[in-house]
């Protein structure tokens, strides 16, 4: 596991899932706005709709993460809106992210008068572009599944790169 990607000067470190979900966001719009000159759709629609579906994607991501926990991490939180907002602990949830992005994407289709259809079909390869970039994260962070690889009855890791899976 590799959590920190680096660590910056003053003592603030880079967060390789951030890092992971970053690149995967901004290769994802890339991607869209690239497949929407191929079939003559409106790029800057891309835009719009890609920072729409990224301030909604973390509010819906942080929301089920919020829900799912709501009794092991929140109902006893002496301040339970500091800790639901408090992300930098962690928790966000691909469904709720997915979920909030796209009601976001539809309203503002229907709002605006275009095509939904065609612009979740342009959008859609990139979401799931931008889903394996968030597991890859995962994966360096250790937060879902995975872990070292430790020769039997030592703590000592049996390869640098090995990695143990749960059944």
């Amino acid at each position: 596991m590799h959590p920190e990607l680096i660590t910056l000067p003053g003592g603030f470190s880079v967060k390789t899932y951030g890092f992971c979900l970053m690149v995967g966001f901004l290769s994802a719009v890339w991607f869209a706005m690239r497949r929407a000159t191929r079939v003559k759709a409106d790029p800057d629609i891309i835009l719009d709709l890609s920072f729409l579906s990224l301030i909604f994607g973390v509010g819906g991501a942080r929301a089920f993460y919020v829900i799912h926990y709501w009794q092991t991490q929140f109902a006893d939180a002496p301040n339970k809106l500091f800790a639901v907002v408090d992300i930098t602990k962690g928790g966000l949830e691909f469904l709720g992210g997915f979920l909030g992005a796209t009601a976001a994407a539809i309203i503002y289709a229907r709002a605006k008068k275009i095509s939904i259809r065609l612009y979740l079909d342009i959008m859609a390869p990139g979401a799931m572009w931008g889903l394996a970039f968030g597991r890859v994260g995962c994966l360096f962070n250790g937060c879902c599944f995975g872990g070292p690889c430790v020769e039997p009855g030592t703590d000592h890791a049996a390869q640098a790169w090995a990695m143990r899976f749960p059944y």
